[in-house]
This record gives structure tokens, sequence and C-alpha cells, in this order.
């Protein structure tokens, strides 16, 4: 099986059944290009680019080709929890000054078995705050199509995009993020001491730039500070076969019946038919009228 297909089974499991999900090869192998087209559904639409131009650079061409007022992103390798929609629309009817909404999440390993609750913080209450990492888990983001028009992601930023642009917009921005745990967001047991390098250096070069406009010199130090120390910490812990503390770090534990419940929703999405693929059908046949998501 293919790693996007579960993401795509996911879309498919969800009780808010009015979406559009656009498929985005950024580059991608044919095999994988050939898969994504067998999926036969109206509501689906494959998008194929030779080229790899990046996260940023697809997201801000995504805003651009979706048809509805509301846009849910996700990552090939992550899987919706089956009412991420349904709820996520729930709360901006409920609060239409909103613009970006993120959600709680679960970790799931490699062979998606469910971790625990993803660690993260509540939203800052000081702009200064945006100089945090992680302040939205990323793939759990919900925006306003029109919000996002007025303000793309920056395709200069390497690894950094999303917190560039929630540092940008947050001072004229309404976020929200809910305390469900809509996203089973896959993160490999065995972690990249390099990604994580590469990702800190250009977290360090966002801070020390755009630090200045919300933050004091202070703060500027102690969160480069910081980095490098995380950085460090992640290289010894490799030489030490520590990893797997770091690992653990990154999610609360859950009660065995929160667990039970969890793994029970992955197995209903990993069986979830998608048309197209070994003759399963469409679950209205492909024929319902759609708005995107």
């Amino acid at each position: 099986m293919y790693e996007f297909e579960l993401a795509v089974r996911s879309v498919f499991a969800q009780t808010y059944t009015d979406w559009e999900l656009l498929i985005v090869c950024d580059g991608s192998p044919d095999d994988v290009v050939q898969r994504a087209l067998q999926v036969k559904d109206s509501r689906v639409r494959v998008i194929v680019h030779p080229d790899n131009r990046g996260l940023a650079f697809r997201l801000n061409e995504l805003t651009h080709m979706a048809a509805a007022d509301f846009i849910a992103r996700m990552d090939a390798d992550d899987m919706m929890h089956p009412d991420r929609l349904a709820k996520t629309l729930e709360f901006f009817a409920a609060n239409p000054h909103v613009d970006v909404v993120g959600s709680g999440s679960y970790l799931i390993n490699s062979d998606n078995t469910v971790q625990g609750a993803y660690r993260e913080p509540d939203l800052p209450d000081k702009l200064s705050g945006y100089l945090n990492s992680g302040v939205f888990s990323h793939p759990t983001v919900t925006f306003k199509k029109a919000w996002a028009l007025k303000n793309p992601y920056d395709p200069t930023r390497i690894r950094t995009e999303d917190k560039e642009l929630w540092l940008r917009t947050a001072a004229t921005s309404s976020f929200a993020k809910l305390s469900d745990r809509l996203l089973f967001c896959k993160v490999p047991l065995d972690l990249s001491v390099a990604k994580q390098a590469l990702t800190a250096k250009y977290d360090r070069k966002l801070v020390r730039e755009l630090g200045p406009n919300v933050a004091s010199n202070s703060q500027i130090a102690s969160k480069v500070l910081k980095s490098w120390i995380k950085q460090i910490v992640f290289g010894l812990a490799q030489r030490g076969g520590l990893l797997s503390l770091i690992y653990r770090s990154k999610f609360h534990a859950l009660t065995p019946v929160e667990k039970m419940e969890a793994t029970a929703v992955v197995d209903k999405l990993t069986r979830t038919p998608v048309p197209g693929w070994g003759g399963e059908q469409s679950v209205d046949g492909g024929h319902a009228s759609y708005r995107s998501i």
C-alpha cells in the first residue's frame, strides 16, 4: 500500500460528505501518480506536477484552485479523524470571525499504531509567543479561503513556512484551536537527526529576521539559544541510543479506553473503501453535489 492511500481513505471516511479532495503529486514517482489517478469519484481531483516546488508553493496554488470557502490541509502520511470536517465546519459556523482553526491530534508511528496524544501548547496570548514552534500542529489547520488568498505562504521559507505565516498574520487575524483530536499525525520511531538540524537552522534564521517585530532582543537571544541546545541534545541522544526518549516526549499517554477507541478509529480508516481501488465503490456513487474543503 502506498503511504498516501490511508490519507485518501480517511477523507472518504468523513461523516461530512460534501467535500472535494485535491490530491497534489508534487514531483511524485509515476507509480504513485497512477495510483492517485485510479480514484474514481467526482469529488476528487488529481493535480500532477513533474517538478517538486515544495509545500508552501503548492499550498498557495491549491488555495486558488479550491472551489469553496474553507480549505482543510493535511500531509500525505497522516489520517483525518472521521469527524474532522464536520466538527471544524460546525465551529466556523458558530464563530464566523475566526480565520484559522487547528485541533488536537494523535501521534501514530510508521505502522499506524497509536502512541498517544500529540503534545502541543495552547495558542499564545502574546505575539511573542508565535516565536515558539508548534503553536499549531500544521496538518490540522483549516482556514478560510478568502483569508488564505490575502495571506499566502512564503515559498522562500524552508521548513518554517507555517511558523512564518502565523508570525506574520497573528496581529491581524483570529486563530482558534479545538481540543478535539481530529488528526492522526504520523511520526516515525526512527527520528531523523539530519531533518531536525535542518529545521533548527532555518528556524533560527526566521527568529532572527522576524523576531524584532514581536519580541525583545533578550527574548530572541533566548529562543536562538534554546534552538541550539535542542539540536545538540538531539545529536547526543542519537549517539547514546536515546532517541526513543525524545520520541516519547512528543506525546501524552492515553488511558486504556482512549487508546482502544483511537485504535478502533484507525482500523476503520484503513478499511474505508475508495472507488477505483480494487473495485471499491463510492458511498455516494460519485454523483453528489459538493464544495471544496
